[in-house]
């Protein structure tokens, strides 16, 4: 059975089968941006219209689910920051783009039409600004319980939704996004761009070529609790905090102010 907020934005998780009667033959348009697009008309079109009206921005789930993955870890971010740790590639592919605002508007438009849906759904919502004006998105208490099915943690380990946090420009959030960036090292899927021009298969092999990250996305947990009193999940007064740290490891980064990062066992 799936929960409320699963069935809200069409989430199954890994293994699960389709909901009894959804269509098989159509494709979604994950690369693209914009809506599933059936194969066959008929009933698979009729479907895709039914879609549109719960999504009206045309997301599709996968690009739904990078939002979640993203934010759920970090709890506030941009578009920008969601589209280049979750689909790396479209920085190759739409690089052509004559001016900086123009790619980053075709890279981040999935993303952007996605947090849009998951706003209609009261999944997410707006935070506010960067210092250089760039949008601010966080998730709601629900979406945070959409984000634990999809990151598989315990809710009671999501942490806070971040709301306010864009209040002053989020200096230090972007700070540690930006180091949890710098720790992954996404890097493109060249299968995704088989059909762009070698120049751009070219660049974005480059990038794959480079040393590789540490984990994925999932892999970090950001308001980590350093407790004196308390535990893990309910730490007392007077504990401190990292910024950032690996789920799986006794480890954690605290970024400073001017940028700098100081790593520690904790």
């Amino acid at each position: 059975m799936l929960s409320v907020v699963e069935e809200i934005i069409g989430f199954r998780g890994a293994g699960r089968p389709p909901r009894p009667g959804a269509a098989t033959g159509s494709r979604s348009s994950r690369d693209g941006g914009g809506r599933p697009v059936a194969i066959d008309e008929g009933e698979g079109a009729g479907l895709m219209a039914g879609k549109r009206k719960t999504n009206p921005a045309g997301s599709t789930n996968s690009y739904r689910s990078d939002v979640l993955r993203v934010l759920g870890a970090l709890k506030v971010a941009t578009a920008d920051q969601i589209q280049r740790i979750s689909t790396p590639h479209l920085s190759f592919r739409h690089a052509d783009k004559p001016t900086p605002s123009k790619r980053k508007q075709a890279r981040t438009a999935s993303h952007t039409g996605a947090l849009s849906d998951m706003r209609k759904h009261g999944l997410s919502e707006n935070g506010g600004s960067t210092d250089t004006g760039d949008a601010l998105c966080n998730l709601t208490t629900k979406g945070l319980e959409a984000a634990s099915y999809e990151l598989r943690r315990p809710a009671t380990e999501m942490g806070s939704t971040a709301r306010g946090a864009g209040s002053a420009g989020a200096s230090h959030p972007m700070a540690v996004n930006e180091t949890v960036i710098a720790l992954l090292r996404p890097k493109p899927d060249l299968a995704k761009l088989a059909d762009d021009p070698p120049h751009v298969q070219a660049a974005a092999q480059a990038a794959v070529d480079t040393p590789p990250g540490i984990g994925t996305i999932a892999s970090f947990w950001t308001e980590v609790p350093l407790p004196a009193p308390g535990t893990w999940n309910a730490p007392g007064k007077g504990g401190a905090q990292a910024d950032l740290g690996p789920v799986a490891e006794v480890h954690c980064w605290a970024v400073e102010s001017c940028g700098s990062v100081q790593s520690r066992a904790c």
